[in-house]
């Protein structure tokens, strides 16, 4: 920071120039729904972008906008000073942090690692520690928003780790969403993420149910939701899900219920030592399940609605 004083109307000012932070590079490691238009927003915003995935076109899409492509995880690490992973499971996690050519093997002091997946707590903090071992940091910082949020910048970015890693990260986040939550110590990001997630599916199920209900009783969809969505019962599904998907007709994800499958998986993983007994959740995890096996695990979440509607006639939207 400089500043210098100058004369004005025979008093002297002080003006202070501040620099901007200049935006290192950023290593991104995971194209999918969520991971490709939050690494266009950060590339967008004026990040130097290195990226990785194993689905080559998605990396093309990438560079033809001026990132750089790694063969590696291994290598995006030693290139960058952040590296960003929003990778769909743990087990892949996992193989993209210790494999050979991964993360682990390329991170060392200076460096931040932030993995904004939907991982399992024990894997989650298993990394925290290892990263620390290597003399680098790390912050667990899943999203919720879905796809849209993701193109838009309207994830909210939900944060575990060490608080001054966070407030070094405010900008980068910026990029991403309209709010940063720092929620406490490592893991405690995944934890709230997972606690979303029962939420959410259960607000899913029971508005699938309703919805279903009202429509065999002659109300029309789109009615119900201008009206549920200014009463008590609003909601985001109701907001977001139901116009974005239900009304027309499109299950195309989205958050696909194979994923909400494994994330109430992982929820009820760290629910069990904890002494909490999940029982709406674990409804809701049947009825997605049921989903799954009729065929739908790679549509929307919202495709739920579905297993109500079967066997009945009910009026075209």
């Amino acid at each position: 920071m400089k500043s210098r004083r100058f004369h004005v109307r025979g008093k002297f000012v002080q003006q202070i120039h501040i620099r901007k932070r200049k935006k290192g590079t950023v290593g991104f490691i995971g194209l999918g729904v969520m991971g490709s238009p939050m690494a266009t927003r950060l590339l967008e915003s004026g990040y130097p972008l290195i990226v990785n995935d194993l689905v080559l076109s998605k990396v093309k899409a990438l560079t033809k906008k001026g990132a750089k492509y790694a063969e590696t995880p291994k290598e995006v690490t030693e290139k960058s000073e952040i590296i960003i992973s929003v990778l769909p499971t743990p087990e892949i996690i996992e193989d993209v942090v210790f494999q050979k050519n991964g993360i682990f093997q390329g991170i060392g002091p200076q460096k931040i690692y932030v993995d904004m997946s939907t991982s399992s707590l024990g894997l989650t903090r298993r990394v925290h520690k290892a990263i620390k071992a290597k003399g680098a940091r790390m912050l667990d910082a899943p999203v919720s928003g879905g796809e849209q949020g993701a193109i838009s910048g309207r994830l909210s970015i939900m944060v575990g780790g060490d608080r001054k890693t966070f407030e070094e990260c405010k900008q980068l986040f910026a990029c991403l969403g309209e709010k940063a939550h720092y929620i406490g110590k490592a893991g405690s990001g995944l934890t709230m993420k997972l606690v979303n997630n029962l939420l959410y599916s259960i607000i899913m199920c029971g508005t699938a149910e309703v919805l279903t209900l009202g429509r065999k009783l002659g109300l029309d969809l789109e009615m119900m939701v201008d009206v549920l969505g200014t009463s008590s019962a609003s909601s985001y599904v109701l907001s977001e899900k139901v116009k974005q998907f239900i009304i027309p007709d499109n299950y195309v994800p989205g958050a696909s219920i194979d994923i909400i499958i494994k994330d109430l998986d992982l929820a009820s993983e760290i629910a069990r030592p904890a002494g909490v007994p999940l029982i709406l959740s674990s409804l809701s995890r049947q009825l997605y399940q049921v989903a799954k096996n009729c065929g739908l695990g790679n549509q929307d979440i919202s495709a739920v609605i579905k297993l109500f509607e079967g066997g009945m006639t009910i009026k075209s939207r």
